[in-house]
């Protein structure tokens, strides 16, 4: 009876137990993505969750096997749970992730642990297990060849712990960052390991990795990294917040960028594109295109009447010479601290700033002055003093000025505008103190009952000159000689800036915008309602102060060494033109094929057709080719959008290439391409004409690969539909006809009859990522120009076939989407690379080719 009674105690313990560690959940309805995302337990990997798409056959099929990420987590505990959120919507954007520690309903249900280092190899030697396993769920699903390694906080620690292992491609610190500390058996002499980009994404200056995260940046030289900062959230991150706050997407884009080939998403971490991302700064540095997108300058001004000004000036690093510019005055007993993630947004966007300590305004002061002799009117003074001397300063443009203040700040704005009606464009007022002058009244009572000594107000001392400056004062009628634009954002949860005095004043502009945060309290505790208000200010501020250029970083064009990216060439009347990807296609040219310069763009203005077809098409014009025929040049070129297969090739006509007799006519539209209607993406055209004198185009990038079509003898309408000449992979690991490129890593082909053979090249892999770019060239022969091209071992490029001739040299990574020529005898192999002395900046690699055996041999 007794050994009944306990298997049934047994039993009902299991039971309790599967109760209490589910085996299945779903987290915010399966995370934001296209791919409704899961947590499971899987039974052959104990002590793990692994967060995937549900339907997993739907996500492959869409976006062809899965990229791999093993996730440490904060504490180096054992369970997601703190991250699950996060880990689930990342999930749902077609990645599978597998978490340290064993599936869990609540963070309490059980012990924690802490995971071993180890336990992060062996996550990804099951997914390498899995994925041969004929029968597993994930067979032939993950994408051995894109593993990513992340960690919050300890978790990082451990991911430097396992920063050699070679099958790892890219790594994440989040709210991590070795320094000069030992965690978890790692180390600063951990970071020699990483042979990936690196991403760190850190809590603003409140978070305790903050510090150790600007070490690794600083020290890390050898391997593209990033430092994504979002300035108020701290070690906590947003993990907790549905579908993992803006972490996520930070996450995401630099996966889909590093392992689907979303080069769109490279301006989030290398042009600063954080539209989505307020209250967030970004550099990066190693990717060839280095982003520092400002710099802090420590800056004291002289008072009138002698006191010290303690700012910092924020200036963008950016090519123009003036920048708009933005005074920025904190609240009651504050600090430059208050208004700084204004600052820093603003200086991501290309306008500059000024924070400081008012004279006295504050316990914690930095500059001189006591708070007892502090009133309004000193606190304007202030304002005047460092406008005065800021428009001495040569970046900063005087007509293009603004003033920002926060609370008492706010107050302090009205009345300086007012009184300055003339020196700024614009005024911002953040959460406004409007009503402090409907307190001095009552506050004087106060100094009159103590014989007028400094009272201590909200924890600072103020003097009776503070209160006789603001009593009975009209606020809205000092504030209404200004006449520019203004920008109002608050709370509708504020008791301090709401009510009848804020209307008031704000009635008597003619230019007044107003934003009100729902749920949001004075000063804006919250990040989330702090980064609202700081969207709301950055659009403002750019909107009014226009013109400006956030992206206007400019490289010196080196004669020799030209930033090329796509480049064609041609011959005409002892000149060489090369053309190239840029905006409105680029142009330069050569006596000697050895010193270039640029020249106008041959679209100019940009063909209005194509944005119509391709909206996000603004001029950035991809790919080109160049052929004459007859007496005329015919100029094929590539309007698409990243990552996605909406796409036109159109050409152009001129009877000349010299920019001075050349006449370009603009003849529209040669093929298109759209999602779930083709399987193929119409950039990247070659054009090749027949023995018969007929013409053919030759295109393609990712998705089914390499397409050939006949031309009608206008050279550009299609005769029939494309086929298939190339893939990388085989067309049963492909997604097809899904709207965003796939793995089918081949693009940038180009056509060339050498002796009895046509021999097509492609480039296989991804370019546009500094040193950490791995485009290879690869070739395959055939004596019809329709095919099929065969490698040196006789495999057709239509069947994954094609042999690699370059791809890394001494001094040059990625070496691809080339042209081939022959000219005069010798046939010259012409590329861009990106070069590892210059910091991976792409340059033009221009070297003759031999032929050995009837197959092309590049001279390094």
């Amino acid at each position: 009876m007794n050994r009944k009674i306990t298997l049934c105690l047994l039993s009902l313990l299991t039971v309790v137990s599967a109760l209490a560690f589910p085996t299945r959940k779903v987290l915010d309805d399966g995370g934001s993505g296209p791919f409704k995302a899961e947590a499971v337990s899987e039974p052959s990997l104990p002590g793990y969750v692994v967060y995937r798409p549900q339907d997993l056959a739907a996500a492959v099929k869409d976006q062809g096997p899965l990229p791999l990420m093993v996730f440490a987590n904060g504490g180096c505990n054992d369970t997601s749970i703190p991250h699950e959120r996060m880990l689930s919507d990342v999930a749902s954007y077609g990645y599978l992730i597998i978490a340290l520690g064993e599936m869990q309903e609540t963070l309490d249900d059980r012990e924690l642990h802490k995971s071993a280092n180890e336990d992060m190899p062996k996550a990804i030697d099951w997914a390498f297990e899995q994925n041969d396993l004929e029968g597993s769920p994930y067979y032939h699903s993950i994408d051995t060849e894109y593993v990513a390694l992340a960690g919050m906080s300890c978790g990082g620690a451990m991911v430097m712990a396992n920063s050699a292992d070679p099958r790892v491609k890219t790594y994440l610190m989040l709210n991590s960052g070795m320094g000069d500390m030992e965690m978890s058996g790692a180390s600063a002499e951990c970071l020699k390991n990483l042979h990936g980009p690196v991403l760190y994404v850190i809590g603003g200056e409140g978070d305790v990795a903050y510090g150790n995260a600007v070490k690794d940046y600083e020290r890390i030289t050898h391997q593209p990294v990033a430092f994504a900062n979002q300035l108020r959230v701290g070690h906590g991150g947003t993990y907790h917040e549905p579908f993992g706050g803006s972490f996520s997407p930070m996450v995401r884009y630099w996966l889909s960028w590093q392992f689907k080939d979303q080069r769109n998403n490279l301006d989030v971490f290398l042009r600063n594109r954080l539209k989505e991302f307020p209250d967030w700064t970004m550099k990066a540095k190693n990717f060839g295109m280095d982003n520092d997108p400002f710099r802090v300058e420590e800056k004291h001004i002289k008072t009138r009447d002698g006191k010290d000004i303690y700012g910092l000036a924020y200036i963008p690093n950016t090519a123009d010479e003036k920048y708009p510019f933005v005074i920025m005055a904190h609240g009651y007993n504050g600090t430059f601290r208050e208004p700084q993630p204004f600052a820093e947004t603003l200086a991501m966007n290309g306008v500059a700033s000024y924070i400081f300590d008012f004279c006295g305004g504050s316990n914690y002061s930095r500059s001189e002055g006591n708070t007892t002799e502090m009133t309004l009117l000193t606190q304007q003074q202030n304002v005047e003093d460092i406008a005065a001397e800021a428009i001495k300063w040569d970046w900063v443009d005087t007509e293009r000025m603004a003033l920002l203040g926060c609370s008492q700040g706010g107050l302090l704005t009205a009345l300086t505008s007012g009184a300055n009606p003339d020196l700024f464009k614009a005024i911002v007022y953040v959460y406004p103190a409007f009503m402090i002058p409907d307190t001095a009244p009552m506050q004087l009572e106060r100094f009159e009952k103590d014989n007028n000594n400094p009272q201590d107000v909200m924890g600072m001392k103020l003097g009776r000159c503070y209160y006789d400056y603001l009593n009975g004062m009209d606020v809205a009628q000092k504030a209404s000689p200004f006449k520019g634009a203004v920008y109002t954002v608050y709370g509708d949860d504020d008791m301090v800036a709401a009510g009848g005095v804020l209307d008031k004043v704000l009635s008597v502009y003619d230019n007044s915008e107003v934003k009100v945060i729902e749920g949001g309290k004075h000063g804006f505790p919250d990040y989330r309602r702090h980064a609202q208000a700081c969207e709301g200010i950055r659009d403002f501020i750019l909107k009014t102060l226009r013109p400006f250029n956030p992206q206007a970083w400019h490289h010196e064009f080196e004669p020799e060494y030209p930033d090329v990216h796509d480049p064609v060439m041609a011959y005409e009347d002892g000149k060489y033109y090369m053309f190239t990807t840029g905006m409105g296609i680029g142009m330069m040219s050569s006596d000697d094929m050895k010193t270039w310069r640029p020249e106008k763009s041959p679209l100019d203005p940009i063909p209005a057709w194509a944005h119509e077809l391709v909206p996000a098409y603004n001029g950035h014009t991809w790919a080109p080719d160049i052929i004459k025929v007859g007496k005329r040049w015919y100029l094929y070129y590539s309007c698409s959008t990243f990552y996605k297969n909406i796409s036109v090739i159109g050409v152009a006509t001129s009877p000349s290439l010299d920019p001075e007799k050349a006449q370009w006519q603009d003849l529209g539209l040669v093929i298109r391409s759209q999602p779930e209607i083709d399987d193929f993406n119409a950039i990247d055209p070659n054009i090749i004409i027949d023995k018969k004198g007929k013409p053919w185009m030759t295109f393609g990038s990712f998705w089914d690969g390499i397409q050939l079509v006949q031309l009608d003898k206008d050279m550009k309408t299609p005769v029939g539909k494309p086929k298939t000449i190339a893939r990388r992979r085989c067309p049963c690991v492909v997604a097809h006809n899904n709207e965003h490129a796939n793995t089918n890593a081949i693009e940038a082909p180009f056509i060339i009859k050498h002796g009895d053979y046509y021999y097509l090249f492609v480039s296989y892999d991804y370019c546009c990522k500094g040193l950490s770019s791995n485009y290879k060239t690869a070739v395959g022969r055939s004596k019809n120009f329709q095919g099929p091209y065969l490698d040196r071992e006789g495999v057709d490029m239509a069947d994954a076939g094609g042999e690699v001739i370059i791809a890394e040299t001494d001094r040059y990574n990625g070496v691809g989407h080339c042209s081939v020529y022959d000219i005069n005898g010798q046939t010259y192999f012409i590329a861009h690379a990106y070069d590892k002395e210059r910091n991976g900046a792409s340059k033009l690699f221009l070297r003759p080719i031999r032929w050995v055996d009837g197959w092309p041999v590049i001279e390094q």
